[in-house]
């Protein structure tokens, strides 16, 4: 069965290329939205196609001659819908019968609400976010399944850690600079997910039975808080292992977005990109030279205070230690006999160690 596979220049599609290029237990060609992201497809010398994975009439020939689709390629929330609608259209044009989607259990909210688990719908909420994108791009793929009756096998890991993870990056650097805190001493859950086990729940999904649709969670064996995992982490990186500070202060209400920034939100959107498709690629670098190249003006504001000196908190991660519940994987080890080949400490063993070299 020849897999084709989306996503293969990010965090997980890396380590994809990398396990199954070195391996060779999949057969499988990455779909690269583009030139510019085949760096990690040349290093290990595989072939791959290169096709816009928001267009389902690019994507159909880049297709040929796979049996299944492993959708693992991310963007900016309109972005994950459209994909999601082309690849299902380009899946039924070519008749590929087995999709595995990486969605993400932020679908249900960065904080998960307890009692959620694998029959939760994901969240629909305009306007959109990355969390509504993801509920929404999952209902899609299931619409898909139930009008077409291909197997549409969705994953919903939470917090996937490995080489390359930049939360575990920037908790290390947080560790080594003295700034690192813990949002009620730890106590939140984590639902921690190693990345090679990700990839052995990708694997099971592929070879699960044709008759499997649905939506799993994807966690580690082990059921650990926050504590833990800074202990674990403080001492495979020869850090202090706590004690750590509760947070100095709430996160800091969103930046702004930059023009760049807010110019990549609206043209990512299907009709722009089908507008762009016409326009001279001499007049596209001209205009983006001129977006990467505009300064924001700054105003001086008479009614702020002066600074602390305390930097702001990381959004992000205060979200993830504020979560309570853990998420069961017993759906997919009952239905696709999901069961993480990497513990917790091994995992963390490995990805310092990647971060003391690379890093």
């Amino acid at each position: 069965m020849k897999t084709a596979l989306t996503g293969a220049s990010g965090f997980l599609g890396t380590r994809l290329l990398e396990m199954w290029g070195l391996t060779g237990r999949v057969d499988f060609v990455p779909i690269l939205r583009g030139y510019g992201s085949a760096a990690p497809v040349g290093r290990l010398a595989l072939p791959s196609r290169v096709a816009d994975v928001c267009d389902a009439e690019a994507l159909v020939p880049a297709l040929e001659g796979c049996d299944a689709i492993v959708h693992a390629a991310l963007g900016d929330p309109a972005q994950i819908v459209a994909m999601a609608e082309a690849v299902c259209a380009a899946a039924e044009r070519t008749g590929i019968r087995r999709i595995v989607n990486l969605s993400s259990a932020v679908a249900l909210g960065m904080v998960p609400p307890p009692g959620s688990g694998d029959t939760t719908p994901g969240l629909t909420n305009r306007p959109l976010d990355y969390c509504s994108a993801k509920g929404i791009a999952e209902a899609v793929f299931s619409k898909y399944a139930a009008k077409s009756g291909a197997s549409v096998i969705q994953l919903r890991p939470f917090t996937i850690y490995g080489p390359r993870s930049r939360l575990v990056g920037r908790i290390l650097a947080a560790m080594e600079s003295g700034e690192a805190w813990l949002l009620n001493g730890g106590s939140g859950v984590c639902n921690a997910v190693y990345v090679d086990n990700v990839i052995h729940g990708i694997e099971r999904a592929l070879a699960a039975p044709e008759t499997v649709s649905g939506v799993f969670h994807l966690n580690d064996a082990e059921s650990l808080t926050w504590a833990e995992v800074y202990r674990e982490l403080g001492n495979a990186a020869g850090l202090p292992a706590g004690p750590w500070p509760e947070p100095p202060s709430r996160p800091a209400a969103p930046r702004r977005l930059s023009l760049p920034e807010r110019v990549k939100m609206h043209t990512s959107k299907p009709l722009p990109q089908a507008v762009f498709r016409h326009v001279p690629e001499r007049a596209k670098r001209i205009v983006k030279g001129m977006i990467a190249g505009w300064s924001e003006p700054v105003y001086a504001n008479s009614r702020a205070l002066p600074a602390n000196g305390v930097g702001a908190v990381d959004s992000e991660l205060y979200q993830l230690q504020s979560g309570v519940w853990r998420f069961s994987t017993k759906g997919a080890a009952d239905k696709l006999g999901y069961a993480p080949q990497v513990p917790f400490a091994e995992g963390i063993r490995r990805t310092v160690g990647w971060y003391r070299v690379f890093g």
